[in-house]
């Protein structure tokens, strides 16, 4: 995107559409800005940026163009969903007969920053295509991460409930010992912490199996 040549319309159109580029006054400065807002893999397979639009506005958007799948969820509660768009990063040239190039983009619709994978730029039905194969993958790992995080969320709350009932257990026994109540209100209480009892074997069955299998915790 070259910014020295738009309208200063368009130009305000650009900065306001993103709160982060508030601070960007003028049109030489958001070139500038672009410069700075990019970073690019070691190994010069992946750029990074904030906006798909960051780059070049999308040839094709998985969102709007897409007559089938639109994207992939990214969590296992399905609120975030990873779509694909296509930019042109160099165009024709017919002199050396060369076609224009295009290269995928994956987002998600919950947080941002986007990925250009420049490993897999082609042609623009190669590049779609090529696309929604990131963004699967991406989906994929993101679905994975997040039933880790569950896991070891719920590994904690089982912990925690597993202390406090513990220390409501000791705390009924130690009454229980010093108790002169009626036998009747003793085998209450007792049955009481038989139950805590069986709660706690229930938290550490829960427990051993959100370590063995994360993707209890999602099911």
């Amino acid at each position: 995107m070259d910014h020295l040549t738009q309208t200063i319309a368009q130009f305000r159109a650009w900065r306001k559409a993103k709160e982060y580029r508030a601070t960007v006054k003028t049109r030489m400065a958001a070139q500038s800005y672009m410069g700075k807002s990019w970073v690019i893999s070691k190994d010069h397979k992946k750029a990074y940026f904030h906006a798909v639009d960051d780059f070049a506005a999308p040839v094709w958007d998985s969102e709007k163009d897409n007559r089938g799948n639109t994207g992939y969820y990214a969590d296992n509660f399905q609120n975030s969903v990873i779509r694909w768009a296509v930019v042109k990063i160099a165009p024709a040239n017919k002199k050396r007969g060369r076609e224009a190039l295009y290269a995928p983009i994956t987002y998600c619709t919950e947080w941002e920053g986007v990925t250009m994978h420049l490993d897999s730029a082609g042609s623009e039905d190669d590049a779609r295509r090529w696309g929604e194969q990131e963004a699967e993958r991406e989906a994929d790992a993101a679905r994975q991460s997040d039933a880790e995080f569950q896991a070891e969320q719920q590994i904690e709350d089982a912990r925690n409930d597993i202390y406090n009932v513990r220390l409501d257990t000791k705390r009924m026994i130690e009454g229980l010992r010093a108790s002169t109540l009626a036998p009747a209100i003793c085998a209450h209480m007792k049955e009481y912490i038989q139950d805590n009892r069986a709660q706690i074997h229930k938290y550490l069955h829960r427990i051993a199996k959100l370590r063995g299998n994360y993707w209890a915790a999602v099911e």
